[in-house]
């Protein structure tokens, strides 16, 4: 029973596509040229650390952030696209700096919470672990008789044959997500599987390209950019869900996937492990193999109702109401502390 008022600070078009001057670099700018315009509120919660800058000395309020990736490989020039991937050691100095004002430190990643404590013991009571969540309200699971009408419905959007099995990728077409991997396991595949991708990016060019020099348009169809409030029928009328990222914080879009009642395979990156049970909800393999991940989605059996309601079951606890209420009641004991 709140309003909520929202106050744009920059205008984006394609936020999914990298420009010269990076989004984070416009935002912060945005933000600073804010202050002059609004009074913001004593609870303040950043989604990025580089957002603290504009309030870093102002002590009349309580900050709070929310740490969405893996740190250190985020930072790594291998695995990630991400500017501060070429300069890690100024961001190492930087976000520690600039975190210690934060009254308390939200990690969708286990990982990150080891590295900032290691780093900083200072921090250690001011950082721990909170799981991502999916809305249960938009995804919920359908079973076979609702599935099936599903499927050929977009079977005909898609132009794409309802008796292949669909296996499904949902992201941002960049180096993060590592898709010359996924695209190199299609061409393994010799099932009648096919491959739908959804979302855009600064590679989408090239990962085209890639699939025609392979010969793989017949196997992998490009959806563009899904509306959020549609991917519930895409995750649905999909076989598997899968994942050849390089690095994740923890994945909400496996949330999303097994909240449906679509098993996934992924590789070993972020919170995989504690979402998804081999054999139970779907595969995390061991690396990222080709073979291994030809291997894994070989091995999931065919969707039935038993399998959506194992897979839908499996998240449960990762609910946006269980969730949001206990960050929600952390932020209500942190602002409770009386003020040095």
């Amino acid at each position: 029973n709140k309003s909520i008022d929202f106050f744009p600070v920059v205008y984006v078009n394609g936020e999914n596509n990298k420009s010269l001057i990076p989004l984070t670099f416009r935002f912060v700018i945005g933000l600073l040229i804010s202050l002059f315009k609004i009074k913001y509120s004593g609870t303040l919660l950043f989604q990025r650390f580089e957002y603290f800058l504009p309030f870093k000395y102002n002590k009349n309020v309580k900050r709070f952030l929310v740490v969405h990736n893996d740190l250190q490989r985020q930072i790594d020039p291998k695995t990630s696209e991400l500017l501060w991937a070429k300069l890690p050691r100024v961001f190492n100095m930087l976000f520690f700096n600039i975190i210690q004002s934060s009254d308390f430190i939200f990690s969708v990643n286990s990982n990150s919470v080891s590295y900032i404590r290691e780093q900083s013991k200072a921090l250690t009571d001011k950082v721990d672990f909170y799981p991502t969540w999916a809305d249960p309200d938009i995804f919920f699971p359908c079973y076979m008789d609702k599935r099936s009408k599903i499927k050929k419905k977009m079977a005909l959007q898609f132009n794409v044959s309802s008796e292949k099995r669909w296996l499904l990728f949902v992201g941002r077409f960049q180096k993060q997500k590592n898709i010359p991997l996924l695209i190199k396991t299609m061409e393994k595949i010799t099932d009648n599987s096919v491959l739908l991708m959804a979302g855009a990016g600064n590679e989408m060019h090239y990962i085209k390209n890639m699939v025609t020099e392979l010969s793989l348009d017949q196997k992998i169809v490009f959806l563009g950019n899904i509306p959020h409030s549609d991917l519930r029928e895409l995750y649905s009328a999909s076989d598997i869900y899968i994942s050849t990222s390089n690095f994740e914080g923890m994945s909400v879009a496996l949330l999303e996937s097994l909240q449906t009642g679509t098993a996934v395979v992924t590789t070993p990156t972020g919170e995989s492990k504690r979402i998804v049970k081999n054999g139970i909800n779907g595969i995390v393999t061991s690396g990222w193999d080709v073979t291994e991940l030809v291997e894994a989605l070989n091995s999931i059996s065919d969707v039935d109702d038993n399998s959506i309601k194992r897979c839908s079951d499996s998240v449960k606890a990762y609910s946006a109401s269980v969730i949001v209420s206990s960050i929600v009641d952390r932020m209500d004991r942190v602002i409770e502390l009386p003020k040095k």
